[in-house]
């Protein structure tokens, strides 16, 4: 079951971030951008941490190499083909309708940015960080630690449920975390490639709402998408 909202305002960003995930921490690192024309690694000194924690690079790019051409291409065999009859449905998990024509002339670089990417049992994924893009705009993301902190609700969560922010600056990991919030309970987190532009819209008192768009996975582990909506 998913939210009937969809984006009205498809936007275009200079870059997505490329992140990876170490999956013994659960912890997410942005390691490089992809442009339309390339993708480029984050240099050795902002990688490091990363390294430390396991990361050995993009498969399809060799880590030692900074800038990779015909970038566009790798990424796009991680979404199905538009071909496929039930391609309608993929659009919609991400808020995207296929009967707009703003939707119907997506890019696929911008589709990419929407739609993140993900690949089931992948580290990796892209995040649109809509860096010095005007609103009004909107977009679907997936939560951090909705499966960790969806164990604090007494109440079922409702798909269109509002939402909202809360700082978390004494996080001793991160002191930029940025706590979800329904009714007074913390839920999950902003993810690690949208922290950055969060923080940035609290403090030029963007209008932020958030809603519950779709929450699926399995009994075990269950995925929060969030629909934002920018003004």
């Amino acid at each position: 079951m998913q939210s009937e909202k969809t984006i009205s305002n498809i936007v275009k960003s200079r870059f997505l971030y490329l992140i990876w995930k170490n999956e013994k921490s659960s912890k997410h690192f942005i390691v490089g951008k992809l442009y339309e024309d390339r993708f480029e690694y984050l240099d050795k000194d902002s990688l490091k941490e990363s390294i430390d924690n396991g990361f050995e690079g993009f498969p399809a790019f060799d880590l030692d190499k900074k800038s990779h051409e015909n970038a566009l291409k790798v990424f796009m065999r991680r979404l199905p083909p538009k071909n496929r009859t039930d391609y309608d449905k993929f659009l919609s998990l991400y808020g995207l309708d296929i009967n707009l024509d703003s939707v119907k002339s997506i890019s696929d670089f911008e589709l990419l940015g929407y739609t993140g990417a993900y690949v089931s049992g992948n580290s990796f994924h892209l995040t649109n960080p809509f860096i010095d893009i005007e609103a009004p705009f909107e977009f679907v993301f997936r939560a951090s630690a909705f499966n960790q902190y969806s164990k604090n609700l007494e109440d079922h969560l409702e798909i269109n449920s509002q939402l909202s922010l809360k700082l978390e600056r004494d996080n001793i990991f991160d002191n930029r975390a940025i706590q979800i919030v329904y009714k007074d309970i913390h839920i999950a987190y902003i993810p690690r490639g949208l922290i950055d532009s969060f923080h940035f819209w609290l403090k030029r008192d963007y209008k932020i709402n958030l809603y519950t768009y779709r929450i699926n996975g399995s009994s075990s582990y269950q995925y929060l998408y969030v629909f934002a909506e920018l003004g």
